[in-house]
């Protein structure tokens, strides 16, 4: 069909199609152009070399001459030229060729077979032959560059194994075996119980629903700070007395008779293998043990205590006054004491606390009681001051001061106070790299072998710890002690007896220059007697407490120790290098408690003669 060509000197006409792509000039104003070239073609012919025609009513005029331009030597078409045919300016040739690579293409070809370009568009033309615009094979798409960074093309395959070099050894940190648990710190240390009564008291928060509005609002200025305990996180804590919790003191010492773990446990293995309450995570003391590692032999696993992370370096200040709790043993510290007296006046409850052994000193207590249908107030009052000293570094100290509506537990610059806890909730983090801070606390008994053991949670091993020969309190008084267990000479003869007109079996010669030595080791033999008498009587007072809550002597000490905290401690007898130091018999049903004796002094597990003995009543003889 007609091709309409408009002139920029205003002029409109037609020519034929078959000039399509070909020069000419405008018969009105002289300007060269181009016969444009349709996107289709209807009628391909044979291609005519003049162009003439008649005016019309579209504007269109007869030719006076052709409007093709005439070719120059003679060229195919009848002296009419076309865009890609060569010019005077290029070589000439037969036949058509590419204006993009200029290979020779046949007259009627749409499609230059050289390089691919069509000869209607000079566009090349898009095809299913797996090559790209400059005609390299693709190849497979993993191996294609997807992406280009500092003139480098990368494949998928590549960011791939990029990918994999990334992520796979944080994938391995995270689930490797020792890779859950970080210790932080690790070191043997001397432990004073300081308080076995205590607990922690934090300000409500409106997140979790708990907490004491007494104290505030967690996290809003409305929070009290008046009890100056606000652990190293920043969140505000108020200690007081009543409660479930344990507040220990530590010393580090290279014969320290526990070992203090800090560390670091990952949410991952959290969320994958302990409790969870909630929203929350919950960290539990019995989660962790100590077990001897694959290999070793002999030994058993070893109970862990749950430590907070937040620790008091110099003193802590317990509330008394606005303790939740009424009853006047709340604020003495583990040891029973040597000498106990409580009364009662209508609603109020007044005791008398004597100590005199490690921790010595006396504490008078006033508290409150049900009377005449009215509940018991809360609050205790106190006055007097304590002393606790470790049985094997009598430097290492802790005071207790009671000012009446306050405790303050002190202890030596560079000791630590941290509070032991059965277990602790935390809000769960949605980071699975997050890790819980606390400490783990290991006290293994006597004669438990070194070696390596395992840090197992939730029976699942996480760490290795080396236990070097661990050493105890009885360990170290009998080694200390003149007649150790097992010596084979007997033990000195007990203070109570010798008040009783019992002879001492030490010998001390006045005419001996060396007497002096005799005469020391006797003042250190009394000592020691003492503190075995003490810890019989306080013996005592645990059956007394005991008999008063179930209406009946116990079976054996194993229930003591379950029924009073610490119980442990008082078996150690000094004097004769034993732990167990001491020999119990449940008396018979009936018998005169003044007539019986319940408890002996034992040495190399046999009741020993010249020791003290408990009596039923509470007496020692």
């Amino acid at each position: 069909m007609p091709i309409e060509i408009a002139c920029s000197c205003g002029k409109r006409f037609r020519v034929a199609d078959e000039f399509a792509g070909r020069a000419g000039k405008c018969p009105g104003c002289g300007a060269a152009f181009s016969v444009p070239v349709p996107r289709t073609l209807e009628g391909m012919g044979e291609r005519q070399s003049t162009a003439t025609g008649e005016a019309d009513d579209a504007g269109t005029f007869d030719l006076a001459e052709p409007v093709i331009e005439p070719a120059r030597g003679g060229g195919s078409g009848g002296g009419l030229r076309r865009l890609d045919e060569a010019s005077d300016d290029g070589p000439k040739g037969k036949g058509r060729t590419c204006t993009g690579c200029g290979a020779p293409i046949a007259e009627r070809a749409l499609i230059c077979t050289a390089c691919g370009r069509s000869t209607l568009t000079g566009r090349m033309v898009e095809t299913q032959t797996g090559e790209d615009d400059d005609g390299e094979k693709r190849g497979f798409f993993l191996l294609r560059p997807v992406i280009e960074v500092a003139g480098t093309g990368y494949s998928p395959l590549v960011l791939l194994l990029l990918l994999g070099l990334v992520v796979g050894p944080i994938a391995y940190y995270m689930t490797g075996p020792g890779k859950a648990v970080h210790v932080y710190h690790a070191a043997p240390v001397h432990v004073i119980a300081a308080m076995d009564r205590g607990e922690t008291r934090e300000p409500y928060s409106l997140f979790t629903g708990t907490g004491d509005r007494s104290l505030g609002v967690k996290g809003s200025n409305t929070a009290s700070n008046q009890q100056r305990n606000v652990t190293s996180g920043g969140d505000l804590l108020t200690y007081s007395v009543g409660g479930n919790e344990e507040l220990l003191v530590l010393r580090e010492n290279e014969d320290g008779e526990a070992i203090l773990l800090d560390v670091g446990l990952r949410q991952s293995k959290v969320s994958a293998s302990g409790a969870t309450s909630g929203y929350d995570s919950v960290i539990k003391a019995g989660d962790f043990e100590l077990v001897p590692a694959e290999g070793q032999h002999g030994g058993k696993a070893i109970p862990a205590r749950l430590l907070r992370t937040s620790f008091l370096t110099s003193e802590a200040y317990l509330d008394l006054g606005g303790a939740k709790t009424s009853k006047v043993t709340a604020p003495l510290p583990p040891p029973e004491p040597t000498r106990y007296t409580e009364q009662a006046e209508g609603a109020t409850v007044s005791a008398v606390a004597v100590f005199n052994g490690q921790t010595e000193g006396t504490v008078r207590v006033t508290g409150s009681r049900s009377y005449q249908g009215m509940p018991p107030g809360d609050g205790v009052f106190a006055e007097g001051e304590l002393n606790t000293s470790h049985p094997r570094d009598t430097a290492f100290t802790v005071q207790h001061q009671y000012n009446f509506d306050e405790l303050v537990v002190d202890w030596a610059d560079g000791d630590e106070g941290r509070w032991a806890v059965s277990s602790y909730k935390q809000h769960s983090d949605m980071s699975p790299w997050y890790r819980y801070k606390f400490g783990l606390l290991f006290q293994p008994e006597s004669g438990t072998p070194e070696g390596k053991y395992d840090l197992v949670y939730c029976g699942q091993p996480i760490s290795t710890v080396h236990l070097e020969a661990p050493r105890s309190a009885s360990a170290n008084v009998a080694s200390n002690s003149s007649n150790a267990a097992g010596s084979g000479k007997p033990p000195p003869v007990s203070p109570i007896k010798t008040q009783q007109g019992v002879p001492s079996n030490r010998q001390i010669n006045p005419n001996n220059p060396l007497s002096y030595f005799d005469i020391l080791l006797e003042a250190r033999d009394r000592a020691e007697g003492l503190v075995s008498a003490s810890n019989i009587r306080q013996i005592g007072l645990a059956l007394l407490t005991y008999t008063q809550d179930t209406g009946d002597f116990p079976e054996s000490f194993e229930d003591l120790k379950a029924h009073v905290p610490g119980f442990e401690q008082l078996l150690i007898n000094p004097r004769t290098g034993e732990n167990p130091g001491f020999i119990y018999e449940k008396p018979p049903p009936g018998a005169p408690p003044s007539l019986t004796p319940v408890v002996w002094e034992a040495w190399q597990g046999q009741k020993d003669p010249t020791g003290a003995v408990l009596y039923g009543d509470g007496s020692v003889r």
